[in-house]
């Protein structure tokens, strides 16, 4: 026996996809309502024989349902009241019914259903094709609800644009009034070329001056000296404050050590950036990429110039709590990073979606 379960956004698509799976003489086991989202369990296994409609009586349009509701009315029991304790069936034949019975009526409703949605379509509601391409190219159902004015009757463009808006992380002054910057990543996401390009974007772009740089900074005795180098170099020139990029060696250790790094030094303010390469999955990104738990963290998309970013990525980040700051390559330190853009974004996505379109 096969057993499947399907959910989608109203019954009819749920249905349409029962049938295409199973065929018209699928058995319905169950069906809920989960998440905003229509559940139904079918199987194509064989209880009875089915008795077969004529040809002629399959072909007979004053026989179909005109909708979806009407398939589903039929299944309603008209009953009427005779007393507070009391309710009895108006259709008296259903009384003699067996479940046999019911479940030979259920699959006779399905194959009318088919019917309906193979021959009038013209009757139907149009699916949205620009919902259901963002769907093919990677949008996951999580991250829908984490993206204002996202509207499943919208525009890809319109979609496109909310997605866009909120992925990306526009210019913050909390970024740039920082004084460390804690660099972290897995091992080959290229945190080692971000930091040679950030440190020129600070100095070019934000007018830094130089930054010092630490790296392979793991445990305790690390963060104290990032802290002790700093307090000591501030103190010198206070009209030239010294900022440094710090790279984060040890992930598993990161959020315990800076805890302990904010308590002793309140007074120094400082940003995470969260350096993840492109070219991952979905499932990979979730899995693997801490949450985002801060309120000043940032993220970096890198390797962009090996790779573009994908639907499923920007579905994953999302749903991983980050917004992305900026986009980086692995080509020469002057160029390859910048801040990322919504218009960028959004054009890029519609590309991707209209791909599946087209296929």
């Amino acid at each position: 026996m096969a057993e499947i379960t399907v959910k989608a956004i109203d019954s009819a698509a749920a249905m349409e996809e029962i049938v295409k799976r199973l065929g018209v003489d699928a058995l319905i086991v169950s069906t809920r309502k989960v998440d905003g989202q229509i559940e139904i369990v079918a199987t194509n296994d064989e209880p009875i024989v089915v008795e077969r409609k004529s040809l002629a009586e399959a072909n007979d349009n004053s026989k179909r349902p005109t909708s979806f509701a009407d398939v589903l009315s039929s299944k309603v029991v008209k009953t009427k009241k005779v007393s507070d304790d009391t309710i009895i069936d108006q259709d008296t034949t259903n009384l003699e019914k067996t479940g046999f019975e019911i479940i030979k009526n259920m699959r006779e409703e399905l194959r009318a259903l088919s019917q309906l949605i193979d021959g009038n379509e013209a009757k139907t509601q149009p699916v949205n094709t620009d919902y259901y391409a963002l769907k093919a190219s990677g949008l996951r159902k999580s991250s829908e609800t984490v993206i204002p004015n996202f509207d499943l009757d919208a525009s890809l463009t319109e979609n496109s644009k909310a997605i866009a808006k909120a992925f990306v992380r526009g210019h913050s002054k909390n970024f740039e009034d920082s004084d460390i910057f804690f660099v972290v990543g897995l091992d080959k996401s290229g945190k080692s070329a971000f930091i040679d390009k950030f440190k020129l974007f600070c100095s070019e772009k934000l007018d830094f001056g130089k930054v010092h740089t630490f790296f392979n900074v793991t445990g305790a005795s690390d963060y104290n000296n990032v802290a002790t180098w700093f307090e000591k170099n501030n103190k010198r020139d206070a009209q030239l404050p010294k900022r440094c990029v710090v790279e984060v060696n040890d992930i598993n250790q990161f959020e315990t050590q800076l805890y302990r790094f904010q308590k002793i030094n309140p007074s120094i303010q400082y940003s995470v950036i969260n350096v993840v390469e492109a070219g991952r999955s979905y499932e990979y990104l979730v899995n693997n990429i801490r949450r985002s738990t801060l309120e000043n963290e940032y993220l970096v998309i890198s390797k962009l110039d090996t790779c573009d970013i994908t639907v499923s990525e920007i579905s994953a980040i999302l749903d991983l709590g980050y917004k992305c700051s900026f986009f980086s390559g692995l080509v020469e330190n002057n160029e390859g990073l910048y801040y990322a853009r919504v218009d960028q974004v959004a054009s890029h996505i519609v590309a991707l979606a209209e791909k599946h379109k087209e296929g």
